[in-house]
């Protein structure tokens, strides 16, 4: 019987421990309110709350922040683009194989069509254009600019412009004469338009020659001298458009 009663003293003393101990623990912490959808990540449950930053605040951050001194470089791997081609009228007559040449003391122009074709003759000062309606240039070389100041013919300049109703062959001349052009027809339907220069009223290439003969004799001239009768090409000589 004194077994049992010490038994039962001891439960009760255990038992008023452990509610003396509960109620000196104290309540759990209230949650933190759920974070604004800001894009910041939530603070750990139970730890100090984070100051939420301020709208703004970090893009005029990032635009005051200094350039790095770090250097470097970028490329791009895009293919280079391709320049637009003209589109060109299947049934078009092309001009090709544009041609200047020293007839004696005249000189001559040739421009070869694919097609029996029709001349308009334009004349301005200084200039005289004739216009091919409904032609197109063969080869994007053709329309350089064909320089002839070194020969002695009236004619400085030569060269073919593509227009969208047909083809315009620029003539621009040092002094004032009068051309002649005519269409000889060739085989397989082809034409060919042939321009006749006139003469010069004085001499264009005395002015070039005088320096050299003024000059000292120091060997042979290293300018080669082109024979009368020699055909020049756009491939040949180039100058400015005009």
């Amino acid at each position: 019987m004194r077994s049992r009663g010490g038994v039962g003293v001891g439960v009760a003393v255990f038992a008023v421990g452990l509610s003396s101990a509960s109620a000196q623990v104290p309540p759990p912490a209230a949650a933190p309110p759920a974070p604004a959808a800001t894009g910041a990540p939530a603070p750990p449950a139970g730890g100090p709350a984070q100051p939420q930053p301020t709208p703004g605040a970090t893009d005029a951050g990032a635009a005051t922040k200094a350039p790095s001194s770090t250097g470097g470089y970028s490329w791009r791997d895009r293919p280079a683009r391709r320049a637009s081609r003209k589109k060109r009228d299947p049934n078009a007559a092309l001009a090709m194989f544009p041609a200047f040449r020293m007839v004696g003391k005249a000189s001559q122009l040739r421009v070869a069509f694919t097609k029996p074709v029709r001349v308009e003759v334009r004349r301005a000062a200084g200039r005289v254009v004739f216009f091919v309606p409904g032609a197109d240039v063969a080869v994007r070389n053709d329309t350089n600019a064909l320089v002839v100041t070194h020969f002695d013919t009236p004619l400085s300049r030569f060269r073919m412009a593509p227009r969208k109703e047909g083809v315009e062959l620029w003539l621009e001349l040092r002094e004032s004469v009068e051309l002649r052009h005519r269409l000889v027809e060739g085989p397989r339907g082809t034409s060919t338009l042939i321009i006749d220069v006139p003469p010069p009223t004085r001499s264009w290439t005395a002015e070039l020659e005088e320096p050299e003969a003024a000059a000292p004799a120091a060997g042979p001239s290293r300018r080669p001298k082109r024979a009368r009768g020699t055909l020049v090409t756009p491939g040949a000589a180039r100058g400015p458009r005009p």
